[in-house]
């Protein structure tokens, strides 16, 4: 009814409660950094290990900056969610992060006389090593999730593109099964 009131005025807010969840998403977006950069730390080791090819680890090292200045831009978009941010906000801009570290890479490349045509500046090797760095950071993200006491709807939610798209169908298919069977019971 439109004469509603709530009985004991208006809503309380509890400013130690908040302060603690600010601190949390502080703690989480430190987290969340410094995984994704020993990550790429990590995988710049075993590239360098693997292939003991100077290209192939500069490509992973290209395509791991182009990963961390996204995870970097997702931060900052998340905290500027629901502002009005004057300015430049380069967060808006932050899928094209990875796509400068190809086009660095492909610069590099035609410059020193590599590919064999427009089309194919970058040699199938380092472009791969590239993709595997701007990725990086998802190995902290789906380790906590599946190591950490994750279910199959955090681990489904992190998966891209199609494969996101079955793995969450196929979770909501068993959570159909399950409430059908909790109904019959």
């Amino acid at each position: 009814p439109p004469d509603f009131r709530p009985k004991g005025g208006g809503p309380k807010v509890d400013y130690a409660a908040e302060a603690r969840s600010r601190e949390e998403y502080a703690a989480l977006k430190a987290q969340l950094l410094r995984d994704s950069a020993l990550a790429a730390a990590v995988g710049l080791v075993g590239v360098a290990a693997v292939t003991r090819n100077v290209d192939d680890i500069r490509a992973f090292a290209l395509g791991a900056a182009g990963g961390l200045a996204y995870v970097a831009g997702l931060s900052a978009f998340a905290d500027r969610a629901g502002e009005d941010a004057g300015g430049l906000d380069l967060s808006k801009y932050r899928l094209v992060f990875p796509v400068v570290s190809f086009l660095g890479l492909a610069a590099l490349d035609a410059g020193a006389g590599k590919g064999g045509g427009a089309l194919q500046v970058i040699p199938f090797d380092e472009f791969a090593c590239a993709a595997v760095g701007v990725v990086a950071y998802r190995v902290p993200l789906l380790a906590r999730q599946v190591f950490g006491g994750g279910g199959a709807e955090d681990v489904a939610a992190l998966l891209p593109g199609s494969l996101g798209k079955g793995a969450r169908a196929l979770v909501d298919k068993r959570k159909t099964r399950e409430t059908a069977k909790a109904d019959d019971a």
